[in-house]
């Protein structure tokens, strides 16, 4: 991993000698690591003489598993690669299917190169061969996805956090909260409700950030009711006693270092809480399998300010930070995007006509916000529009994202009208070698088939 080792062993086996040479060459990235050895006066032994552990770059799992020697396929893996690729398969849906396959990290150079090989013995593979590959289960076919949510919940929260619990094969490791659709005192309780009416209060939930960075609140509205559940109050409501102690920041800190590369965040509501995560813990998005977010928008149209999508209008600065210095991969689904994949009011009266507590629990806090929804015009003609459930669907299934473009993203700080606006550099003007997947299109029928699940 870098670790340079200075070694004094004149005695030592040409075999030593061959391995610690090739560690050595570490010293070029100037890592101060070390272990100085010397031999016992017969010859026979190492004695350790100095130990310095301290390095220079991330040792975590996620560099570990990004190394070229551990990222390397199998012989037979990399011939069904070749294969596909040489039939002109996607690169970006292969990269997920090897992924998938083999549990290693598989990066499009990868793919690249392989393109560039000799091909010749991929193409002497049999039709038994590849067909039998195929047939080879998922390396993580059997393990939970993990997920972190930050929420600001309010009606469209709580119908992306029960799409969530209700994915096969995911797990939640907590819900963080933060100020956005109401005060983050009512989203706590809102997430509450959420997990009660799921039936799922084991999942636990902290408290983040009041307000934006700057402090200066914009004009909320009132589409998910004052209290942001539609002012449907329930006098059963868990107590707010079952809030964690442990602050939200502090907490997503610790959840990531616990399963390094394993969680992927889903970020429905105003960016500060991930602000102040990667300020306090800079190595932290490194440590993500990736981020989801609900927010930005891609042609200026604005939902809450005239060129602002809310979530970043909210907190424009936190906007800024996270898609600057956040290198990990991000996945977008931006305001203009959930607009032109609405579901059709017929789909959400069967949705909500299901018999179940979910659903009946769904028709009493969206009915507030579904009446405006069906006198209010926005993009392409009117729809159900459950804005952070995209997010989450990409998240749990990455079978869900059909098409995406991939461009460096940041946020408009200044300006009278443009302050939160996301700016897509389609030339590469910004010079930023991090790119975000924007999602452009999606597998609605599925998503139709989560939303359906979420409620039975």
């Amino acid at each position: 991993m870098g670790a340079g080792l200075l070694v004094l062993c004149k005695a030592a086996t040409s075999h030593t000698f061959k391995l610690f040479k090739s560690v050595v060459s570490s010293f070029r990235n100037e890592c101060g690591a070390r272990i100085r050895l010397s031999t016992t006066d017969d010859g026979e032994c190492l004695v350790v003489k100095e130990i310095c552990l301290e390095h220079n770059h991330p040792i975590d799992k996620t560099v570990f598993q990004n190394m070229p020697k551990k990222r390397r396929l199998p012989p037979q893996i990399r011939d069904y690669a070749k294969v596909m690729l040489s039939l002109g398969g996607n690169k970006k849906k292969i990269q997920q299917h090897l992924m998938g396959l083999t549990g290693k990290v598989v990066t499009i150079k990868d793919l690249h190169n392989m393109s560039a090989e000799d091909a010749a013995n991929a193409e002497e593979m049999s039709v038994e061969d590849v067909t039998s590959l195929l047939q080879i289960q998922p390396a993580s076919s059997n393990m939970s996805k993990k997920l972190l949510l930050d929420v600001d919940c309010g009606v469209d929260d709580a119908q992306a956090i029960m799409l969530a619990l209700a994915a096969p094969n995911v797990e939640i490791l907590g819900i963080t909260c933060v100020h956005g659709n109401t005060s983050v005192e009512n989203v706590c309780k809102n997430t509450l409700r959420v997990l009660q009416a799921c039936k799922k209060l084991e999942i636990p939930v902290f408290k983040g950030a009041s307000k934006p960075i700057l402090g200066n609140q914009i004009e909320v509205g009132h589409f998910h009711g004052l209290d942001g559940l539609g002012d449907s109050p329930d006098p059963n409501a868990p107590s707010v006693d079952m809030i964690q102690k442990e602050g939200a920041v502090s907490a997503m800190i610790r959840i990531i270092n616990e399963h390094p590369g394993e969680v992927s965040l889903v970020a429905t509501a105003p960016l500060t809480n991930l602000a102040f995560a990667v300020r306090m813990e800079p190595s932290f998005p490194s440590k993500l399998k990736g981020l989801y977010i609900m927010g930005g928008n891609t042609e200026s149209r604005g939902n809450t300010t005239v060129c602002g999508e809310f979530n970043f209008a909210a907190d424009p600065e936190a906007a800024y930070i996270v898609l600057n210095d956040y290198q990990c991969p991000i996945y977008l689904a931006c305001w203009e995007f959930t607009c032109y994949n609405k579901l059709s009011w017929e789909f959400c009266d069967q949705w909500l006509a299901q018999d179940s507590e979910k659903a009946r629990f769904m028709a009493r806090i969206f009915k507030h916000s579904l009446d405006l929804s069906k006198t209010e015009e926005v993009i392409d003609d009117t729809g159900l529009i459950s804005c952070d459930s995209y997010a989450v669907a990409a998240a749990v299934d990455e079978a869900f994202i059909l098409e995406t473009d991939q461009f460096p993203v940041s946020v408009e700080l200044t300006g009278t009208h443009t302050r939160g606006m996301m700016v897509v550099d389609t030339v590469g003007f910004m010079n930023k070698t991090q790119k975000a997947f924007i999602m452009k299109k999606v597998n609605l029928e599925k998503f139709k088939q989560m939303m359906m699940a979420a409620l039975k």
